[in-house]
């Protein structure tokens, strides 16, 4: 199946579904911060590289906070260098990976996948991510305001749980149109290597089919979620960095 060419025909708020898009006229586009959290990005750029600082200083102010930068195949040529240079830093090294329905079956669901429904399931998850990810720890307000866009249904979250309500690994979902993203993979350090992120991708795989999805989307770790993804059956459709902007906090991912 030609993956690139169903994501680029593909509507932006479809096959980034949870975020607050903009497109420029040639081509170009990423995401504004939206009220769900996530951050904001760049995906691709596509503008004549001399056009790089003009461009840049136009569309920087509508951003809430600097941009992260996903540089791929497709992108401006020279925009990694040109980030590099103005104070950006490598975060990641990713694949975009896919799957598609009749493509990918999820096997037998596990048992210790539960959907994130209530404020001390969230704050389990929240404290993962400042295990994994040294986030901070978000105080009750925030924590209800993410509460409430789950309930909205802007976007699902499941998390597997240890005995006492702790969360041992964690992954959201987000569905719009005939695609769902998955996002936010995290397992407890101490818990790795026991099935558990395949446990959290079997259970969002199965909830975006039964949803109607025909095409489930992820980036992931070259080196950690990939080959899990790519002996699942996911399709990895390109290499990219993420490179992260120099006024981001050392807490922010």
């Amino acid at each position: 199946m030609d993956y690139v060419q169903v994501i680029e025909s593909t509507p932006l708020d479809d096959y980034r579904p949870g975020r607050a898009p903009w497109l420029d006229p040639d081509g170009s586009c990423g995401t504004y911060t939206a009220p769900e959290g996530f951050h904001p990005d760049i995906f691709r750029l596509r503008i004549p590289p001399a056009q790089l600082a003009t461009w840049w200083s136009e569309r920087l102010p509508a951003f809430q906070s600097w941009p992260y930068v996903t540089v791929g195949p497709r992108e401006t040529p020279g925009l990694a260098e040109w980030c590099l240079a103005h104070g950006y830093t490598l975060y990641e090294r990713d694949y975009l990976m896919v799957a598609a329905a009749g493509y990918v079956t999820p096997s037998d669901l596990d048992p210790r996948v539960q959907e994130v429904g209530a404020v001390q399931d969230l704050a389990s998850v929240f404290a993962l991510d400042h295990l994994v990810f040294n986030d901070p720890i978000p105080d009750q307000d925030a924590l209800e305001a993410s509460l409430a866009e789950i309930r909205r249904g802007h976007f699902r979250l499941f998390v597997v749980p240890n005995a006492t309500g702790s969360a041992l690994a964690a992954g959201g979902l987000t569905l719009k149109g005939s695609w769902a993203m998955m996002w936010g993979g995290e397992t407890h350090p101490g818990h790795r290597r026991r099935g558990l992120y395949r446990a959290l991708v079997t259970r969002r795989l199965d909830e975006a089919w039964q949803a109607g999805a025909r095409f489930v989307a992820t980036n992931a770790n070259q080196e950690t979620s990939a080959p899990v993804l790519e002996r699942m059956g996911f399709q990895i459709i390109e290499s990219f960095v993420i490179l992260k902007p120099p006024q981001a906090s050392p807490n922010t991912v």
